[in-house]
C-alpha cells in the first residue's frame, strides 16, 4: 500500500480531467471528453442513421456527431447564457459503425478553443462554433445583409506560398409571424434560400474583409471600399457564376439569430473555399 498510495494519487488530477457527457436524445448521443494536454479529444457515440443509402448516411452521422461534440464541450466547459464557443482547428479521426451505434473520434486544439461574449443586438443565437469567432468579431458581418467575403488569417498567409482560404457567407432575413414551430421554419427556409440567391447571384453589394488572429483573439477589418456596390461574388473571385454555384453547393447554415424585437429570423450560409480563376 505504501508503495500503491502514491501512484494512486498521480492518477487523480488525470482521471478528473475526462468526462462523459450523456446528450440523451432521439439519438441517446454521448461525447467522452479528455482533456488531457494540449487537445480536447471528444469521442461521440450515438444511434446511427439508417436509411437506403449508405453515403448518405455517412455525411448524415458525421454531422450530427460534430454537433453532440461541440456541444458537449459547450457544456463541459460551463458556458453561460451570453456566451459562445468558437472552434477553429477541429479535426475529425477514427469512425465505426457497430450495430446500430455510430462511432467517431474529434480533436480541438486548447489553443483553438475560445469562449466569447454573444453581441447583444442579437437574440437566440446559434452560432457553428468554427465560424463564431468571425462572424462576432465585426458587427456589420451579422447586421447588414448580403454576400461577404473574408480572407482568412491574411497576414499569416501572405508570407506563406499557401493560397489565401476565403470565407464566403450570405447572410439574409425573413419575417416571423406568430412564432411557431412551423413559422420558424418556413422563415428559415425563406432566409436560407435569399442567403444563397446573395451568393450566387445577385448583385446587392458585395462586403469584402480579411480576419487575423492577434494575441488568440480574432479581428476582422472591413476593406477601406466596405462594400463594392454592383459586385457579385463571381466577378470578386473572377470566376462564373455557374463555376460559384458549383463551388458553393451544399453550403450549410452556420448561423441563425432573431431581431432584438423578435421580429425578423436571419440566417447565415457558408463555407471555406481556396478559389481558382476559371479557365
Amino acid at each position: 500500500m505504501f508503495f500503491l498510495l502514491p501512484l494512486f494519487v498521480l492518477l487523480v488530477p488525470a482521471l478528473a480531467r475526462a468526462a462523459t457527457i450523456d446528450l440523451g436524445g432521439p439519438r441517446e448521443a454521448k461525447v467522452e471528453i479528455d482533456s488531457t494536454g494540449e487537445t480536447y479529444a471528444l469521442g461521440v457515440s450515438a444511434r446511427a442513421v439508417k436509411s437506403f443509402d449508405d453515403g448518405s448516411d455517412r455525411e448524415a452521422n458525421r454531422s450530427l456527431a460534430r454537433s453532440f461534440a461541440l456541444t458537449a464541450l459547450s457544456r463541459h466547459l460551463k458556458l453561460t447564457a451570453t456566451q459562445e464557443l468558437s472552434v477553429t482547428g477541429l479535426v475529425a479521426g477514427a469512425e465505426s459503425l457497430a450495430g446500430d451505434r455510430f462511432k467517431i473520434a474529434f480533436n480541438a486544439p486548447k489553443a483553438g478553443v475560445k469562449v466569447v461574449e454573444r453581441p447583444t443586438g442579437a437574440a437566440n443565437l446559434r452560432l457553428d462554433p468554427e465560424f463564431a469567432g468571425i462572424l462576432m468579431a465585426d458587427p456589420l458581418l451579422m447586421e447588414v445583409e448580403g454576400a461577404k467575403v473574408i480572407r482568412l488569417d491574411a497576414g499569416l498567409e501572405a508570407m506563406s506560398d499557401e493560397p489565401v482560404r476565403l470565407l464566403v457567407l450570405g447572410v439574409a432575413s425573413s419575417a416571423l409571424q406568430d412564432g411557431s414551430a412551423a413559422d420558424r421554419k418556413r422563415a428559415e427556409t425563406i432566409a436560407r434560400n435569399r442567403a444563397y440567391a446573395h451568393i450566387v447571384a445577385e448583385k446587392t453589394g458585395l462586403t469584402v474583409a480579411r480576419s487575423e488572429t492577434v494575441a488568440k483573439k480574432t479581428i476582422v477589418t472591413i476593406e477601406e471600399d466596405g462594400r463594392e456596390t454592383g459586385t457579385s461574388v463571381a466577378e470578386y473571385l473572377e470566376s462564373t457564376q455557374a463555376g460559384v454555384k458549383g463551388m458553393t453547393k451544399g453550403f450549410p447554415i452556420v448561423g441563425r439569430w432573431t431581431s432584438p424585437d423578435g421580429t425578423l429570423l436571419y440566417v447565415a450560409v457558408g463555407g471555406i473555399l481556396s478559389p481558382s480563376p476559371a479557365e
